[in-house]
């Protein structure tokens, strides 16, 4: 059984006449009205100010906190030529924050240069060293973006030079400001209320600023605005709404000639950019460079006027984020081999490994998050420092934060909140930290937490899919966090196939509805080694997800995008061997055995907890979690036997048989005559001894020429006793196919055509089907 990931809970149906009179009067249909009562918008003008924002919905930037002080510096620094430097930061948003504030300050004339930070030599934020070398080269104020409120000890710094500092920022406030010139931040409350909206991006920010320096709208910053805001997963409404709604349409008609280079490189059609290509090619292309090497030329990419840099710069952000996809890839290949055995015992997975490349990590954890359920820690250990430093990532019900805050005497450096956090540790401790996590996951109850809810925006008959309809949907976009793509569950289907796509880790359903008229293609990403039990039974699988259009060969067709699943039912692991070994009787489950033979020889192998059975007619009804058939039943109706009587949860079908029949076959009548002419004259001959020899003379196996005694043993036209064989003088008649040993070969080929020679997927449908 593969059980879905969150609980899936609909949201409670809205008053119909209420649907109805909105859907009316927005000219929408009933289901794009339903959603937008159910998220809040429940009559026309709010639903109108959301589907339709436009420039009226952006605040006063002067009612941000400092808004004022801190321009009316920037605006001295500009009139009396101090050098200005904006200090960015190295993923998506803080490049695009850096470009607004770059672009907008030289603009206005100012003296103007900008630095982005190195992850792996200056870290995330203000660095007192950094800030020294800026000052020292002429640096006479210094305009932080997406990063500033931590920065106390270099801010400190700078006011001591004589250097003011204003920050842009937007992440968390510490319990103390640092002691800036001025924080422009939209949470920090002003004399006269707080800022309307709280949730702007680091590039939100910048363009809020950008706004007041320039007493205008900078449109021209849209596009990068757009890229920081939905790049840094800042809520989609509100203010932000109306930033990315127009960026988008910036996007699609932009002049920059870097953005133009990158979608060249990325195979971007400029007209059909909208918020998923920013969240799936333009951001992870961008993020590379902070991750792999130095993001400064990120900026220079967003801001140049040279094409032919431009172009080169585009190539070089692909072959970095090509190399990003790579190091994720083999990296999580090895921590998943690492945790396969491991990670059973622990309820938080802590993986290590050397030579890992540190920039990669946190991803790494989130897809070991994806795969396994459980938080992750994932660090790169350097033997020459002795340390291990990377990234954690955690689930809803786990807050890892507070997990890890309480022992910052084991770590060597430590940050971050509920859902992610960045540490260093002495690699020697590794084990230690392992028990606290453990401990601390038991603290938190993690074991026993409830599912995290995903709530459902309807149930769909799959009739009902179009592209007509998916485009009705569209009207919510863009969608983001707070704002998502509409999810729904689905009915009125049957599979019609089920196959993997890309490398194997990705699954393909296609649907029909009940009258076969209408087709859907559903995908899941990502499904990993669960892929062979999905394809095992795909009808037993349930999914939800949201709609999307796949073009190919420019036709449009509706497609579900699977974003969590589960497959009801028993769960089967199939081996098929002719080779028994030990560590298949390691697990305490109940094995179950179909000859009596094997019953008795395996009994000492078991592990101390496991149960044994045996198929008999007068057996009892077996009910365990865990069940492993041995060996391979002698027939079909055996192998109904044991089945009917036993119900589990978890099916190990190990289908042991020492020779395969079903290949075999049965000897030709040709060689049966053969070999009853050589023996039909034979007087107390010792054939037991002599058994190889005469397979050897016919040219046969040893198991056919015993199979071929027994038939004429059962024919009675030889006696067999103590070892020796004699012919009988006077026989009867026999057919040999109706012979007790001819019809049980048959029997047996029967069966191990269907477990033995079946395709893995064929005998998985068939346990499956059968045993539920």
């Amino acid at each position: 059984m593969i059980d879905s990931r969150y609980e899936w809970k609909k949201r409670p149906q809205t008053d119909q006449d209420q649907t109805k009179k909105l859907a009316e009067a927005l000219n929408l249909s009933e289901l794009v009205a339903e959603i937008l009562i159910n998220r809040g918008y429940d009559t026309k003008e709010k639903a109108e100010n959301f589907l339709k924002p436009g420039p009226e919905n952006l605040y006063d930037p002067y009612l941000m906190h400092d808004m004022k002080k801190g321009t009316d510096r920037i605006r001295t620094a500009i009139v009396e030529g101090q050098k200005i430097t904006v200090y960015g930061d190295y993923d998506a948003d803080g490049l695009t924050s850096t470009s607004i504030m770059y672009e907008a300050l030289t603009q206005l004339g100012a003296e103007c240069d900008y630095y982005v930070p190195n992850r792996f030599d200056d870290g995330y934020g203000p660095n007192k060293d950094v800030y020294k070398r800026l000052i020292d080269n002429g640096t006479q104020l210094i305009v932080t973006v997406d990063n500033g409120v931590a920065g106390y000890e270099a801010i400190e710094f700078a006011k001591e030079q004589g250097v003011d500092v204003v920050i842009t920022d937007h992440h968390e406030l510490p319990q103390e400001l640092p002691d800036a010139y001025a924080i422009i931040h939209p949470k920090i409350p002003n004399d006269d209320g707080d800022y309307p909206f709280e949730g702007l991006s680091g590039a939100g920010v910048a363009f809020k600023v950008a706004t007041a320096l320039l007493e205008e709208i900078p449109q021209e910053a849209l596009d990068l605005c757009a890229i920081g805001t939905v790049a840094d997963l800042v809520p989609l409404v509100d203010e932000n709404r109306v930033l990315v709604k127009y960026g988008l349409e910036a996007l699609r008609s932009t002049e920059r000639i870097g953005l133009l280079a990158l979608y060249e490189e990325c195979g971007l059609k400029q007209d059909e950019v909208d918020e998923e290509t920013i969240g799936f090619s333009i951001a992870p292309n961008l993020n590379a460079l902070g991750r792999i090497s130095d993001a400064t030329v990120g900026v220079e990419l967003l801001t140049t006027m040279d094409e032919q840099k431009a172009s080169e710069i585009a190539k070089n952000v692909l072959q970095q984020n090509m190399e990003r996809q790579n190091l994720v890839k083999d990296i999580t290949a090895q921590a998943q081999d690492l945790l396969n055995e491991e990670s059973k015992n622990h309820l938080v997975n802590l993986v290590w490994g050397e030579k890992w490349h540190e920039g990669v990590l946190g991803i790494v954890a989130s897809r070991l998050v994806e795969s396994t359920g459980k938080p992750t820690i994932v660090l790169g250990v350097n033997r020459d420092s002795g340390l291990a430093k990377g990234s954690g990532r955690s689930v809803e019900a786990f807050n890892l934060f507070d997990a890890l805050d309480g022992h910052r005497d084991l770590l060597e450096k430590f940050g971050g909140h509920h859902m992610a956090c960045g540490l260093t540790v002495s690699a020697d401790e590794l084990p230690k930290l392992q028990e606290i996590l453990d401990q601390e996951a038991k603290n938190q109850n993690l074991e026993s937490a409830a599912k995290q809810v995903k709530i459902l925006d309807g149930d769909i008959d799959l009739s009902e899919i179009n592209p007509e309809m998916i485009q009705e949907l569209s009207v919510l976009g863009p969608f983001g966090t707070n704002n998502p793509k509409p999810v729904f569950s689905y009915r009125g289907y049957v599979v019609e196939d089920a196959k993997p796509m890309g490398n194997g880790n990705h699954l393909r359903l296609n649907l029909l509805n009940d009258e076969r008229t209408v087709k859907v293609a559903a995908v899941c990403f990502g499904v990993g080694n669960k892929i062979a039990e999905l394809l095992a039974n795909p009808e037993a699988i349930k999914f939800i997800g949201s709609l999307s259009i796949n073009v190919w060969q420019n036709q449009r067709y509706p497609q579900i995008m699977i974003e969590d699943l589960k497959k009801t039912g028993i769960s089967v692991e199939l081996l098929r061997t002719n080779r028994l070994k030990q560590s298949m009787f390691a697990d305490n489950m109940t094995y179950v055995f179909f000859t009596k033979e094997l019953y008795g020889k395996a009994k000492p192998y078991l592990s101390k907890g496991a149960k044994s059975v045996l198929v008999c007619r007068n057996m009892d009804a077996v009910s365990a979690d865990k069940v492993a058939f041995v060996d391979c039943p002698i027939n079909y109706a055996q192998l109904m036997h044991g089945i009917r009587h036993i119900k589990a949860k978890s099916v190990r079908a190990i289908f042991y048989q020492n020779d395969n029949v079903y290949i075999d076959g049965i000897p030709s009548r040709e060689v049966f005559a053969q070999v009853y002419r050589k023996i039909r004259n034979l007087d107390n001959y010792p054939i037991t001894k002599n058994l190889d020899r005469i397979s050897a003379y016919f040219k046969i196996k040893k198991s056919d020429l015993i199979f071929i005694l027994k038939v004429f043993f059962d024919a009675g036209f030889v006696k067999i006793e103590n070892g020796s064989l004699s012919g009988m003088k006077q026989i009867k008649h026999h057919n040999l196919e109706d012979t007790k040993t001819y019809q049980a070969r048959k029997k047996r080929m029967e069966v191990e055509r269907l477990l033995i020679a079946g395709s893995e997927a064929d005998v998985k449908a068939w346990l499956l089907q059968n045993m539920q």
